[in-house]
């Protein structure tokens, strides 16, 4: 049969919402949206804003009252939307001048959403079903009392959502039964209203760089406003805060291929049925993963503190070559982009 696996943050308690499955299903996707929540989101100041009414564009002869507000009072405005991203985009997509206005609150909106959904930092870990203990002195007695406390809720909710496979040890169960969904109303809303500010933003043409705004490429957007002279001097890194090593792409403008690194470190279980072609030394490496549990984040090179800190160790090198070997001998092994 073959175990299934869930990716877990152990310090909110949350699973990953997307479908895992066995490990040779899943293992060597894109998983943008894992990468997108470790991510080092790029601060909020270093975004644009609109600081004053004369950077706005000029209004159009058939001006609305609106338009003729104080930049302050349309930016109130915008803010007071800030709890519907559809409301906040149809106002943006008024015109240019809206556009322009809102752009501090747009912006906002999004620095918030990242941080609600974010796990960058977290300790997080790819737990497979048969697996019995957990990595050594991985739960601390402050751990295990959040975990009671989120698993006695759900427990009195009656919510399925998490699951006990009945097979692991007391801190294996508490794991699986307090550990849940995470909400993904990121960005989210009813095609009526997609279809409604998706044609006001390609149809009209009022504002053609909203296309990036209704499908968010977050690591894109956070190359593009990094502090590095060119995005091409850029390169993205998979770090492990807790032990100060790192994986670093050579080349690429996303941090694509480095999922298939985070799954080869994180992964943990008791079995070493991975449901990928290769032989019993590498399975066993898998499901022991050396950073499973640990903190981690992606970031990009230019926003990497420790650049000449030689207490972090760069172990792409042993990642890659472990990364060949699985590729090589699973038929359906590949990288999603190069390093």
């Amino acid at each position: 049969m073959g175990q299934y696996w869930t990716l877990v943050n152990i310090d909110k308690a949350q699973v990953a919402s997307e479908h895992w499955g066995k490990l040779g299903e899943f293992f060597w996707s894109s998983h943008s949206k894992v990468l997108d929540r470790l991510s080092t989101a790029v601060n909020l100041s270093e975004w644009p804003k609109l600081m004053s009414k004369d950077k706005c564009s000029p209004a159009a002869q058939t001006a609305s009252f609106l338009t003729k507000l104080p930049v302050e009072l349309l930016q109130a405005i915008a803010k007071s939307l800030i709890g519907d991203f559809a409301d906040l985009m149809s106002f943006s997509l008024t015109c240019l001048t809206m556009w322009e206005v809102a752009e501090g609150v747009r912006f906002l909106y999004l620095r918030t959403e990242l941080q609600r959904r974010s796990w960058n930092g977290n300790r997080i870990i790819l737990l497979g079903d048969y697996t019995r203990r957990l990595p050594q002195k991985l739960l601390t007695e402050e751990d295990r009392e959040m975990l009671k406390e989120k698993a006695e809720i759900y427990d009195e909710e009656g919510s399925d959502d998490g699951s006990d496979n009945g097979f692991g040890d007391a801190d294996v169960s508490l794991l699986n039964r307090a550990s849940h969904e995470m909400e993904e109303n990121y960005l989210h809303y009813g095609d009526g209203v997609r279809n409604r500010i998706y044609g006001l933003a390609y149809y009209r043409y009022v504002v053609p760089e909203a296309r990036e705004w209704f499908y968010l490429d977050i690591s894109r957007m956070t190359l593009r406003h990094a502090p590095s002279t060119t995005e091409a001097e850029d390169r993205w890194m998979l770090r492990n805060l807790t032990k100060q090593e790192f994986v670093i792409k050579s080349k690429g403008t996303t941090p694509s291929a480095l999922a298939q690194a985070l799954f080869s470190l994180i992964s943990w279980s008791d079995d070493p049925s991975i449901s990928m072609c290769c032989d019993d030394a590498d399975a066993g490496r898998m499901v022991r993963g050396p950073w499973a549990g640990d903190r981690i984040d992606v970031t990009l090179y230019s926003l990497h503190e420790h650049k000449n800190d030689p207490d972090w160790k760069d172990i792409t090198k042993d990642v890659l070559v472990f990364l060949g070997r699985l590729a090589k001998g699973d038929d359906e092994g590949f990288l999603v982009d190069e390093f």
